[in-house]
């Protein structure tokens, strides 16, 4: 069966450069929201990318986030920020389908960042980001495989991975399942020993062992053990 994007993807490619600008018209008088779309590089095969215009997403991303919670009786302004967000993802997935990992990398973060920023900010922002947020953990291990000669990115994407980590921890979400394997397994054991530098650090914020703060500890002690221990082979 043919995937409906291969059959989209090959219907525009039948289309004339007129034809095409009058559908972007079109589409845009339906979803002017998406405007914004057409100042950003994307994934081409063959052209080399320019550098990733993060103010750009970041301010899509905040006036999408603005809008929902001024109108958080109306879920339409959810679904835009819903579509912005999976629309950003997409550009990031196919910068890294494409191999250009440095685009990709750069616009995961973005997205990891105001995942995490705005979590309980929107009414239903436990619905709208643990997906985003999950959909970044395969792209950062993506980018972490295809960078492996780079130890600048690949930090990049470890930090990515631990942000997320501790968020999960601190707000109770449960979005960790897959990242203590990723924290773990893949790194070198010089990036393992920074990692276990980052754990140290936010032990030492902990304001005590008892109660959810001591169930923290010991989860991020666990880690440590586990850090520690593949260390040292």
């Amino acid at each position: 069966m043919v995937k409906k994007s291969d059959t989209i993807e090959q219907d525009l490619q039948r289309r004339e450069k007129t034809e095409l600008i009058a559908m972007i018209k079109l589409m845009l008088q339906q979803r002017p929201e998406l405007a914004w779309v057409l100042q950003t590089p994307l994934p081409t095969t063959g052209k080399s990318t320019p550098p990733i215009n993060a103010a750009l997403y970041h301010s899509q991303i905040e006036a999408a986030v603005a809008a929902a919670i001024k109108h958080d009786r109306d879920r339409s302004y959810r679904e835009t920020l819903k579509n912005t967000l999976s629309a950003i993802q997409s550009t990031a997935d196919t910068f890294a389908s494409k191999e250009d990992y440095a685009a990709a990398l750069a616009i995961y973060e973005i997205l990891t960042t105001a995942a995490i920023t705005y979590f309980f900010e929107v009414e239903t922002g436990y619905l709208i980001f643990p997906p985003v947020l999950l959909h970044c953990i395969d792209g950062l291990d993506t980018c972490f495989a295809g960078v492996e000669e780079d130890r600048p990115m690949r930090q990049r994407v470890l930090k990515a991975l631990f942000s997320i980590y501790r968020f999960s921890l601190t707000s109770y979400m449960n979005l960790d399942e897959d990242i203590p394997d990723l924290l773990i397994g893949n790194p070198t054991p010089e990036e393992r020993q920074v990692i276990a530098g980052w754990v140290r650090d936010e032990l030492a914020q902990l304001p005590d062992n008892t109660g959810l703060a001591g169930e923290q500890a010991r989860i991020y002690h666990t880690l440590l053990r586990q850090l520690e221990k593949e260390g040292l082979k």
